[in-house]
C-alpha cells in the first residue's frame, strides 16, 4: 500500500511527522506487534488557540497501530494523566480481561500502567479510546486508529493509494480551552446532555486540513468517527463514492452510495453517514484537474434549544436554523487527470447471513427522563420489572446472561424523538431489519446486504405518542481465536474473569448518564440455566 497524503499544515503530532502518526513496533519477534502508549497532557493548536488536550504519545489523534490477522498485539500503557483511565479496543474481539472497562480490568490510576495482550482475529479498521470518564477524556483528545490487515486482501485488486482519516470535533469555549463537561447553567447543561457538539471540526487533528494526492488513480479512504456526539455526513461533490466496508470487515461486494444532492438534502442514506464510533471504507476516483473536497453536511435543517420556565418545567423551542455545510478536507491533485470512471472488483469478502432460527431476543429500551431544574437527564437502556433502570443501578440479576455458542437477537427500541446508536463490546452483530411502528401502521425495512457491525445508527422516532423504531441484529457468542478468554459474569472485575461485556449508546453524554448496560457470557454451568432476556 502507498501512503500518499502529504499535509500542508503544521503537525499536531510532536516531532513534525505525518498525521496520523504510525506507532513503532518495538518487537523483533515474527507475529508480534508491541507498542507503547502514554496518556499525557499536551498543548495543541485548535481553533486558533493553544489548548491543553489529553493525548497518546503527544499526538492528536494518537498514533495509528498497524498489524496483521494472526498477530499478537502487545500494548504497554502508561498513565501520565492526573485522572484514572483505561484503553478500550473498539470493535476488536478481545479477551474479556483486555476490554478496557472497569468491569474487565479495573482502572489505571495516575502514574500506573497496564499491559494489554490481544490476539488479532479479524481484519479491519478499529480504534482505541478510554472507557473511564469516557465523555470527558475522548473530548479532550484520547483516541487513535488500529489497522488489522489481511494479507489475502492484496489479491482483490483494491486501490494501492490509501489514506486514514480520523474525524472529530471539539467544543472550544470563549477562553480558548476545551469547554468543561456538563456546565452549571441549566440550559447549557441540558443541551450537552442531549449530546456535546463541537464548534471546531477536525480531520486528523487539524481544522481545514489540506494535502496533495495523485490524480488519475483511485484512492481508498478509511474513516473513523471519534466524536462525542456528532453524526458526520460526508460527500465529495461531483464524485462517485464506493463503499466497500464498514465496522471492521469488507462487504461481499462494493456499494455505490447515493450522492448528497445539496446542503438541504438531509436523507441520511445519501452519502456517508457515520455515528460516533462507526467506520467506513470508501473508494474515490478523482475526476477533476485541481482538487477534490470532502464536505460535511447537516443531518437536519432544524435545530432547537430548551427553555426553563419559572415553575421548573422545560419546553423545547424549535429554531429554523442549521449548521451549514463546510469543507473539512481539501486534497490538491498532482499529475494528469482521467475521465475514466473507476470500476471496483465485483466480489470482495463472502459474508453469510447468521442463522436466526430459534434465537432468543434481548430487548433494549432507549429512554430518558425529563430534565430536572438543574438540567440533569437520566438515560437508560434496560428495565427492571418494567421500570427504566440506568447503568449505575443495574445488578447482575438485571442484565442478560448469554451462553457461548448460541445466537441471540438484539432488539433495540427507540420510542423517543432523538437519534441514538448502539454499540456492543466483544462480539460483532449482523443487522437484518428496522421496524418503524407508526400510530396507524407498521413498516419493516430489511437490510439489503449482510455485514458485521459493532456500532449502528438507531433512527429517531418520527412521530410522538404510539411510535417506536426497532433495530434488530443477530449476534453469535463465539470465542474462536480467544478460546476460554471470553467469559464475563458477576458484575465486577475479578482476577480470573471480567464482570461483563458492555453495550451502550455511543453518544458519550448519553452513556455517561445511564444509557449503558452489560451482558454476561458463560456456559450453562456458569449460570445454572440459560437466561437471555429480561
Amino acid at each position: 500500500m502507498k501512503w500518499s497524503l502529504i499535509l500542508m499544515m503544521p503537525m499536531v503530532c510532536l516531532g513534525g511527522q505525518i498525521a496520523p502518526q504510525w506507532a513503532v513496533n518495538e518487537s523483533e519477534k515474527k507475529g508480534v506487534v508491541e507498542v507503547t502508549l502514554i496518556a499525557q497532557e499536551t498543548e495543541v493548536e485548535l481553533g486558533g488557540y493553544a489548548v491543553q488536550a489529553y493525548t497518546y504519545n503527544g499526538c492528536l489523534p494518537g498514533p495509528t497501530i498497524e498489524a496483521e490477522v494472526g498477530d499478537l498485539l502487545i500494548v504497554n500503557f502508561e498513565n501520565h494523566l492526573p485522572d484514572m483511565t483505561t484503553i478500550h479496543w473498539h470493535g476488536l474481539d478481545v479477551p474479556a480481561l483486555m476490554d478496557g472497562t472497569h468491569l474487565s480490568q479495573g482502572c489505571v490510576p495516575p502514574g500506573g500502567s497496564f499491559r494489554y495482550e490481544i490476539p488479532l482475529i479479524r481484519a479491519g479498521v478499529y480504534w482505541y479510546h478510554p472507557h473511564m470518564h469516557t465523555n470527558v477524556q475522548v473530548e479532550k483528545g484520547l483516541s487513535g486508529m488500529l489497522v488489522v490487515r489481511d494479507p489475502k486482501e492484496k489479491k482483490l485488486g483494491l486501490p494501492e493509494h490509501e489514506h486514514f482519516l480520523v474525524l472529530d470535533d471539539m467544543l472550544i469555549d470563549e477562553t480558548g480551552e476545551i469547554a468543561p463537561a456538563f456546565p452549571e447553567d441549566p440550559v447549557k447543561r441540558v443541551m450537552e446532555m442531549f449530546g456535546r457538539m463541537g464548534n471546531v471540526l477536525l480531520v486528523n487533528g487539524q481544522q481545514g486540513l489540506q494535502g496533495h494526492i495523485q490524480n488519475g488513480v483511485p484512492h481508498r479512504f478509511h474513516l473513523v468517527n471519534v466524536s462525542n456526539a456528532r453524526f458526520w455526513r460526508l460527500h465529495v461533490p461531483g464524485h462517485q463514492l464506493w463503499k466497500i466496508g464498514s465496522d471492521g470487515t469488507l462487504f461481499e461486494k462494493p456499494i455505490l452510495l447515493p450522492p448528497i444532492q445539496c446542503e438541504t438534502d438531509c436523507d441520511w442514506t445519501h452519502g456517508i453517514m457515520l455515528t460516533p464510533g462507526e467506520r467506513a471504507d470508501i473508494i474515490v476516483q478523482p475526476l477533476t484537474k485541481d482538487k477534490i473536497e470532502w464536505v460535511s453536511y447537516p443531518l437536519s435543517l432544524n435545530s432547537g434549544t430548551m427553555e426553563l420556565h419559572p415553575d421548573g418545567s422545560w419546553e423545547w423551542i424549535e429554531l429554523d436554523d442549521y449548521e451549514p455545510a463546510q469543507t473539512v478536507l481539501t486534497l490538491h491533485l498532482d499529475g494528469k487527470e482521467t475521465q475514466m470512471a473507476y470500476i471496483p472488483p465485483r466480489k470482495l469478502n463472502p459474508i453469510p447471513w447468521i442463522d436466526r432460527t430459534g434465537a432468543e431476543v434481548i430487548r433494549v429500551n432507549y429512554r430518558h427522563s425529563m430534565p430536572d431544574e438543574k438540567g440533569n437527564i437520566v438515560f437508560s437502556c434496560l428495565d427492571r420489572d418494567g421500570v427504566p433502570t440506568p447503568f449505575p443501578k443495574l445488578t447482575p440479576e438485571d442484565v442478560p446472561k448469554l451462553e457461548l455458542g448460541k445466537t441471540y437477537i438484539w432488539e433495540v427500541h427507540n420510542a423517543v424523538h432523538g437519534a441514538h446508536n448502539f454499540h456492543t463490546h466483544g462480539f460483532p452483530f449482523q443487522p437484518f431489519e428496522i421496524e418503524i411502528v407508526h400510530p396507524d401502521h407498521t413498516e419493516v425495512i430489511p437490510y439489503p446486504y449482510p455485514e458485521l457491525r459493532d456500532t449502528i445508527y438507531v433512527p429517531a422516532c418520527p412521530e410522538g405518542e404510539g411510535c417506536d423504531v426497532i433495530v434488530r441484529s443477530a449476534m453469535t457468542i463465539d470465542d474462536t481465536g480467544r478460546e476460554g478468554q471470553a467469559a464475563a459474569y458477576g458484575g465486577r472485575h475479578e482476577a480470573t474473569h471480567s464482570g461483563g461485556w458492555f453495550f451502550h449508546c455511543h453518544v458519550l453524554e448519553h452513556s455517561a448518564n445511564g444509557m449503558m448496560g452489560y451482558f454476561q457470557v458463560g456456559s450453562g454451568l456458569t449460570f445454572g440455566h440459560s437466561v437471555s432476556s429480561n
